[in-house]
C-alpha cells in the first residue's frame, strides 16, 4: 500500500494534468498566514489528531475512482466538481497538517 505522502503526491499529479484549478500564490499566502493563527491554539492532542488525519476506506475509494477517471479524460461535469472540491480539501488538510505537525515539534514536554 502506498503510503500517504505518495498518494498525496499522485492525486496532486493527476489533477494538474486535469486542469483543475488551483489556489494562487496570493490567496495561498493568506491561507497559511491564517492556518499559523489557528496552529497557534492547538492543544498538543488536537495537533495529534490533525497531524494523523487519514481519509476512510470509502473515500479513498472514490478518490481513486475519480483519479482514474480523471486520467482517462473520463470524467462528468458532476464528477469534475467532486473531484476539484475533493483537491482542494486535501490540499486545506495537506497544509493544516503541516501547522499541526510544527506545533507538536514546538510543544516542550515538561521532564
Amino acid at each position: 500500500m502506498a503510503s500517504y505522502t505518495q498518494f498525496k503526491q499522485s492525486f496532486l499529479a493527476e489533477s494538474r494534468r486535469c486542469t483543475i484549478s488551483r489556489m494562487n500564490d496570493s490567496n495561498g499566502s493568506v491561507f497559511d498566514r491564517l492556518l499559523d493563527k489557528l496552529a497557534q491554539r492547538l492543544t498538543p492532542d488536537a495537533a495529534r489528531a490533525i497531524a494523523e488525519f487519514r481519509v476512510d476506506a470509502d473515500m479513498q475509494a472514490r478518490i481513486d475512482e475519480l483519479g482514474d477517471k480523471c486520467s482517462h479524460g473520463q470524467l462528468t461535469a458532476e464528477e469534475r466538481r467532486q473531484y476539484e472540491d475533493i483537491v482542494e480539501a486535501i490540499d486545506m488538510i495537506a497544509v493544516l497538517q503541516d501547522k499541526a505537525r510544527a506545533a507538536l515539534e514546538q510543544t516542550v514536554i515538561p521532564g
